[in-house]
């Protein structure tokens, strides 16, 4: 990243950093680099129960900014910044801010109706922007759609990362797939939409 770049891609620039300045504010507040589930709880991951029983609805669009450890954030925002800085001059400001919005609340909230529908999923505490970064990779796959000319070599040079990924989140139990699913599935939706509104 370079000042330049960082010019060039506000949005995601800002992000990162706010994604820092809360991981920071976390090791400040409970002397440690990496967080149990009680403390990142605390400083407003995703719990289900939480939200159905306290209400607590802030905690589906917190979550995205809370990382576990060091290695944890440096990996997402690493990720972040090289879809982000793509997909923030390619869609441009207004279509980019939307579809992050809508990957961010997307990647816990239809976690949370699922969870509503089925009481599955009721035990992980989760935490991390990596569903949103799903959702700049269903941006991409919605680009790929919209115009295959231009678009498709990206999806597919991106493809098998994708599914690498997806793959871990069924083996791994602390990576959240469904997160990542319905984090892509809110930035496709976002992005097809915003490139019809906004062409």
């Amino acid at each position: 990243m370079n000042t330049e770049k960082m010019k060039k891609a506000p949005v995601t620039s800002l992000l990162i950093v706010v994604c820092i300045g809360v991981y920071l504010c976390g090791a400040f507040v409970f002397k440690t680099l990496s967080f149990s589930a009680l403390e990142a709880y605390g400083m407003g991951a995703y719990y289900a129960p939480a939200v159905a029983i306290d209400h607590e609805y802030w905690r589906l669009f917190t979550a995205n900014f809370l990382h576990y450890n060091l290695m944890h954030l440096v990996m997402n925002l690493y990720a972040l910044w090289s879809l982000g800085y793509f997909c923030e001059r390619v869609l441009r400001r207004r279509a980019y801010l939307i579809v992050l919005l809508v990957a961010a609340l997307t990647t816990s909230g239809l976690a949370y109706v699922f969870y509503i529908i089925t009481g599955i999923g009721g035990t992980s505490v989760s935490a991390g922007i990596s569903g949103v970064i799903f959702g700049l990779i269903g941006a991409v796959a919605a680009l790929s759609v919209a115009d295959a000319r231009r678009f498709k070599p990206v999806w597919n040079s991106l493809a098998p990362s994708v599914g690498l990924m997806l793959a871990l989140g069924i083996l791994v139990p602390s990576i959240s797939f469904s997160g990542h699913v319905c984090g892509f599935a809110g930035g496709f939706v976002s992005a097809y939409a915003a490139l019809k509104m906004f062409k």
